[in-house]
Parts: C-alpha cells; structure tokens; sequence
C-alpha cells in the first residue's frame, strides 16, 4: 500500500514538472547596478526572480534563453524614472520568434509579479494559434 502510494506521489511531481512552462527572464539592463533615488531602490534581477518564484510555481526560469519557451523582459524603474507615468514595473512577455504576446504595469513588484503570471498561464494554456496574438 505504501509503495503504491509513493508511485502516485512521483508521478504526480513528474507531471507536474512536466507542465512548468520555461521563461527566460530579461532585465531592462543587467549590467548596470540598481538606482537609488529618494528612499527607493529599484528591484534587481534577484528579486525578480524571487517574486517569480514565489507567485508562479508552474514556471521555471532559465539562465539559458535557447532553453526556454518564452521570453520575459521585466524593467524596474524608480519613481524618478517614471514620474511622468507612474508605473515602476513595466514587462513584456515575448515568443521565441520575439513576437509581442502581452505586456503590463504595475506600481509594485509583487503585483507585476501576479500580472506576469497570469499572463504566462493564458499564454501557455491558449492553443497554439492564440498564444501568438497580442493584447
């Protein structure tokens, strides 16, 4: 009875894994630290990664962009970036033949984090001939 329960239990992980959906995450530029401005840091790279982690357990990110399904550019910006728009957490979500399959905004990084989630769960769950349009 325990073996058998145990083979429910791996099979249902390896499904599992099997339906994460591979994201390369692109940030607006690596290479140049965070700003600090006024009492603000923008998110790094790090923390992107952390927030996705956290609210989109079906997704796993890759360091690789060859490896990955979609591609996800996610700029973080500081309100004296931004001041004349508002938005801090700009990003958008990208196929492998770089076409646009949606974008967003939001003022803080956990909820562009959830945006970013559902956006990449219509997309992955949309049939192949919706998944390449753009909203």
């Amino acid at each position: 009875m325990k073996s058998l329960l145990i083979g429910f239990l791996l099979c249902g992980v390896a499904i599992a894994q099997s339906k994460s959906t591979r994201i390369f995450l692109d940030t607006a530029d690596p290479s140049q630290p965070s700003t600090v401005t006024i009492g603000y840091l923008a998110p790094s790279h790090g923390e992107q990664i952390r927030m996705l982690n956290q609210y989109c357990p079906n997704i796993q990110i890759t360091d690789d962009p060859q490896k990955a399904e979609l591609i996800l550019r996610w700029e973080s910006k500081t309100w004296q970036q931004t001041s004349w728009s508002g938005h801090q957490q700009e990003f958008t979500l990208y196929s492998l033949d770089k076409d646009v399959l949606g974008s967003g905004a939001a003022h803080h990084i956990k909820n562009a984090a959830k945006d970013i989630c559902k956006l990449i769960q219509s997309k992955a769950t949309a049939p192949p001939s919706q998944a390449a349009v753009s909203h």
